[in-house]
């Protein structure tokens, strides 16, 4: 895949936003914008970013397989100058990677829901019903009443939301390995 659909990069756009922030979205914008490579310092004027920042920013992406660079060393200083440059053969396997790692997330909260039911108002812990019951439904470290939690519409809104996106994820992978067969 060359450059993404409008979506793809509304989403992709989103991911950087909510996970790396802010100024992460300009330095990615900036280098998807271009049609060449950037060098770091390129990057920074444009983003109007103080380039230590950008450079963080971009190992962070390159970490993520979202940039990616190629270095030369500079005959005069002896230096490396890198060029940086938007992955597109990795964006929407990002899309998907992180989807699956929120998805891993909600379940394990789905599971933790279900499960601890119980809390001291005092402590802010919660525990299983067994727990519950072992203690005699008192706190095992202040001696406060354990209290029962409805979580019910809880439970139903992570059902909904982890439905959907496996719903979405299934999508994905369909159009994204259909792309690459």
């Amino acid at each position: 895949m060359k450059k993404s659909s409008k979506s793809s990069l509304n989403k992709i756009s989103r991911l950087i936003e909510e996970t790396f922030g802010k100024d992460a979205l300009k330095v990615f914008i900036t280098l998807y914008k271009s049609s060449v490579e950037l060098t770091d310092d390129k990057i920074a004027s444009a983003a109007r970013l103080n380039i230590n920042e950008v450079r963080r920013i971009l190992y962070k992406l390159a970490e993520h397989n979202l940039v990616t660079s190629r270095r030369i060393r500079d005959k005069n200083t002896s230096y490396y100058i890198y060029f940086w440059r938007i992955n597109h053969d990795n964006l929407n396997q990002a899309l998907i990677t992180r989807k699956k790692r929120v998805l891993e997330k909600l379940k394990n909260r789905l599971e933790y829901e279900r499960n601890n039911q119980y809390i001291c108002e005092k402590c802010d812990k919660r525990y299983t019903f067994d727990e519950a019951y072992t203690y005699e439904f008192l706190c095992p470290d202040c001696g406060n009443m354990l209290e029962y939690i409805d979580n019910d519409k809880i439970i139903k809104n992570l059902q909904t939301l982890i439905e959907n996106i496996e719903r979405e994820l299934n999508e994905d992978e369909k159009k994204l390995y259909r792309r690459s067969a």
